[in-house]
């Protein structure tokens, strides 16, 4: 078992039954200036599950945002995913 800041998870479990509920999105940010949501232009995609990210960077709620992507798009084009998320998932980066 692996402990996040945020998150345990059995990485066994995580390859076996999680995939099914993962969600694709771009991480949303707030703006403590302007009080706006934004996404930085060269972030990549991330997995969340609850709401949290797998590889434990970002926590936003997935229902509010309209960021996501197909995973059958994500997986031709790799390269738009966060790698530790893809290993996580045991998904060869490649």
């Amino acid at each position: 078992m692996k402990c996040g800041a945020r998150l345990w998870v059995d990485e066994q479990w995580l390859k076996q039954n999680a995939v099914k509920n993962v969600v694709w999105q771009l991480p949303v940010i707030q703006s403590n200036l302007t009080d706006h949501d934004w996404i930085h232009p060269k972030v990549k995609y991330h997995a969340f599950i609850n709401d949290n990210s797998i590889c434990d960077k970002y926590s936003q709620m997935t229902d509010f945002f309209e960021t996501g992507i197909e995973e059958s798009e994500l997986m031709k084009n790799k390269e738009l995913a966060c790698k530790k998320c893809l290993k996580n998932l045991g998904i060869n980066y490649s």
